[in-house]
């Protein structure tokens, strides 16, 4: 497997100007998917994210300014999921969200650009992303502790004390460490919930593990993401390390990881983690958040769309699976995957276009297959990431919108000397 961004020993020397401009562009969007995730514009009586102006003004300013230029490929499979997505709607024949259809059309968009060749130092992106990363991990673990000093409510101020206005609502920041508990799970400070500060602190150890190498910020990240309590981010890990790990030969390390997994249930509990390794159950349990995020799409998608040919071909209309299940009784808890909703809402047709689509921008992107794999999980099972920006505004700037560049040719000493130095 080859990294298309990792740093490389021998390079030709080529004198690159590179533009301050472009790598704020990406930082900026990596803070709107870090510090400013939960952060709300409240309009009304509704709240739009931040990343959502952030990212169309963004995209705006970058092809005005010639920065962003339009990649012809994907933004010639962006009008055809566009078509195929419109489509549906009309041959499905059933009531749908025009507006929920319009802001996945708008937040996809940037998806169809990239940044000018050269304009931005290869890599800087991640180093970028681990930084902000490490601020986050550390604020993460102050925070959990704090809380059993100050109290939880000046802990999760941000969760708390601020006006919920402007703190997107319809996410749960404050979970009990269990239930009854007065404590709660680390959230990061910054990040929605949970869960959000689990999944980028996997993409983090990620990133780390294929280009920088830092392990001590590696235990900064396991230390964090054991106090999310959350399961989320493991599934990142243990489906990418074995992989890793294999593809690299380090088959000690494997064999080691795989007795700790195994032997977790009788050790696990000595550390704190036994929380964790008990919601490996709850996957069976047709109450339990595992079975609503893992499992419950399946029987939804079941009742609802696959026994009608209407249905299954064109969905039941944009915006409609919310709608469903809230206004329907089940037997079990649920929840919307982005895959899931992309069926639901708008059939086996036009989530067939929706994943071909981002399956070739992710194939395209700039960085290592790891990485890709890493978001691409969380994009499609780990929430439904279609229409929120935060992931958008994460993917974009890390593999969507950075100049691929081939080894030796436009790679250059000054990037070279730059990768080398940030490994540390």
């Amino acid at each position: 497997m080859t990294h298309q961004c990792s740093p490389i020993n021998k390079v030709e020397t080529v004198k690159i100007k590179y533009d301050s401009t472009a790598a704020g562009i990406l930082l900026t969007m990596i803070i709107a998917a870090t510090f400013l995730q939960k952060v709300a514009i409240p309009v009304a009586d509704i709240q739009i994210f931040l990343g959502l102006p952030i990212i169309v003004g963004l995209t705006a300013f970058g092809f005005i300014t010639r920065r962003l230029v339009l990649k012809s490929r994907n933004f010639i499979l962006y009008l055809f999921m566009v078509g195929i997505i419109v489509l549906t709607q009309i041959l499905g024949g059933h009531i749908f969200s025009f507006a929920s259809m319009f802001l996945l059309i708008i937040v996809h968009c940037p998806y169809a650009f990239g940044l000018k060749a050269n304009s931005a130092m290869p890599g800087i992106q991640f180093l970028y992303f681990q930084r902000i990363m490490v601020i986050i991990a550390i604020a993460g673990i102050l925070q959990y502790a704090a809380q059993f000093i100050i109290g939880g409510d000046i802990a999760f101020f941000l969760d708390t004390m601020f006006p919920q206005s402007i703190i997107m609502q319809g996410y749960n920041g404050t979970i009990p460490l269990q239930y009854g508990s007065s404590f709660y799970k680390s959230n990061g400070v910054f990040l929605q919930e949970p869960s959000s500060f689990s999944q980028l602190l996997a993409v983090a150890i990620v990133v780390e593990a294929i280009y920088f190498k830092n392990w001590k910020r590696v235990v900064l990240f396991l230390a964090a993401i054991s106090l999310t309590f959350s399961g989320t981010g493991l599934i990142i890990l243990f489906a990418l390390i074995p992989i890793y790990l294999i593809h690299y030969r380090k088959f000690f390390i494997l064999t080691f990881l795989l007795v700790a997994v195994l032997t977790a249930p009788l050790w696990g509990t000595f550390v704190g983690l036994g929380g964790t390794i008990n919601r490996t159950r709850e996957f069976t349990d047709t109450r339990s958040s595992g079975y609503a995020r893992f499992v419950s799409i399946v029987p939804t998608l079941n009742t609802y769309i696959v026994p009608q040919t209407n249905t299954f071909l064109f969905g039941l209309g944009s915006g409609s699976i919310l709608r469903t299940l809230t206004s329907n009784e089940s037997d079990y808890e649920w929840h919307n995957p982005s895959w899931g909703k992309m069926i639901f809402e708008y059939g086996i047709i036009g989530g067939l276009a929706y994943f071909i689509f981002i399956g070739f921008v992710f194939w395209k992107g700039c960085g290592s297959v790891y990485i890709k794999a890493a978001l691409l999980i969380q994009l499609m099972i780990l929430g439904e990431f279609v229409l929120p920006p935060t992931l958008h505004s994460l993917i974009l700037p890390l593999l969507i919108w950075p100049t691929s560049f081939s080894y030796g040719r436009d790679y250059n000493a000054r990037g070279k000397a730059f990768l080398l130095k940030i490994k540390h």
